[in-house]
């Protein structure tokens, strides 16, 4: 059995929601520390286990918290409860900057090449090369399929395919396509 890679354990993000602009200073200056907003929660108590060389799909409604997920996952965002583990270390105990330099590629859900030459379906097979390129050893897609033709699509899954034994490939997606090449789908 391949050794468990990414662990995550009752994985929350919670948001502050304020009625009024005013009710934000509110809360940061009272000295008894009485709340003028509401949580609102994009991700509650999340568990999840992926091994080396998963391809795992991430599926579930828009606004689900998925893409929030990733983020946590690539250290952009903090979790407001729970904890993620990389190869057994807490992600607290590791630079997550380091780590996404040099051990992660992301393609993120809006590209951000900008080159008015290029149609969307180019920049989208751009960045999918870039971070196929960088070899690392995760591999984080928040909608990859996003403006592909069927060309395009087949590629992306042949690259996903290839090589899996030295990576983790966790795909964002709405497309039965992506959904039926991985080995584990969490629905969030």
């Amino acid at each position: 059995m391949t050794e468990i890679a990414i662990r995550a354990e009752n994985l929350s993000k919670a948001y502050k929601i304020y009625e009024r602009d005013i009710d934000r200073l509110k809360e940061a200056l009272n000295p008894f520390h009485k709340r003028y907003s509401k949580d609102f929660y994009a991700l509650r108590d999340i568990n999840f286990e992926i091994r080396r060389g998963e391809n795992v799909g991430l599926v579930g409604r828009n606004g689900a918290g998925k893409s929030t997920l990733l983020n946590i996952l690539c250290g952009i965002l903090r979790a407001t409860g729970g904890v993620i583990f990389y190869n057994g270390v807490e992600t607290g105990a590791v630079d997550m900057a380091h780590v996404r330099r040099n051990c992660m590629a992301v393609v993120a859900q809006k590209d951000f090449l900008r080159n008015d030459t290029l149609s969307g379906g180019e920049r989208r097979k751009f960045s999918i090369d870039a971070a196929f390129a960088k070899n690392a050893s995760v591999l984080i897609m928040d909608e990859p399929d996003n403006n592909l033709d069927a060309a395009g699509m087949e590629n992306l899954r042949a690259k996903i395919t290839a090589g899996k034994a030295e990576r983790i490939t966790i795909v964002i997606t709405h497309d039965a396509r992506l959904v039926e090449i991985a080995d584990a789908v969490f629905k969030i």
